[in-house]
């Protein structure tokens, strides 16, 4: 491996300084410059807008109350608004059952109780006929 070659230390060594010497002075020359410049307009641009931050905070504290007081006025007329609807149906409802009881069922409900009472008529009338009651009479 011409690495490990003890001959080419001295080479190897040379080449290494070289590059490593001219990075640092480019870095030192043109990086370092303005990465430095950079930095330097940020922290202005920080400070400038310092004041602007704090509005910033001001205008979402703002915005999220408003957003809040909405909100809650919004559930108040949702929640009303479902209670008259709610209060509507069941008068609507107690209104149609009254009708229904008055009208068709009141005639059903007559129907039924005489059915019931001819059953119970001939289940008499069969009972008695069985116990021969009726014909001793």
């Amino acid at each position: 491996m011409p690495q490990l070659d003890p001959i080419s230390y001295l080479s190897q060594l040379t080449w290494l300084i070289i590059t490593f010497v001219s990075f640092y002075f480019i870095m030192a020359q043109y990086l370092v410059p303005a990465i430095s410049t950079i930095f330097k307009v940020r922290k202005k641009k920080l400070e400038a807008s310092g004041g602007g931050f704090e509005s910033f905070q001001d205008e979402q504290d703002t915005i999220r109350n408003h957003s809040e007081q909405m909100l809650t006025q919004s559930l108040q007329i949702s929640r009303t608004s479902c209670l008259k609807a709610m209060q509507a149906t069941v008068a609507w409802l107690q209104e149609v059952v009254k009708d229904v009881n008055q009208s068709t069922l009141l005639n059903v409900n007559k129907h039924y109780l005489q059915s019931i009472a001819l059953l119970q008529h001939q289940k008499y009338l069969i009972e008695s006929a069985i116990k021969g009651d009726l014909l001793k009479k």
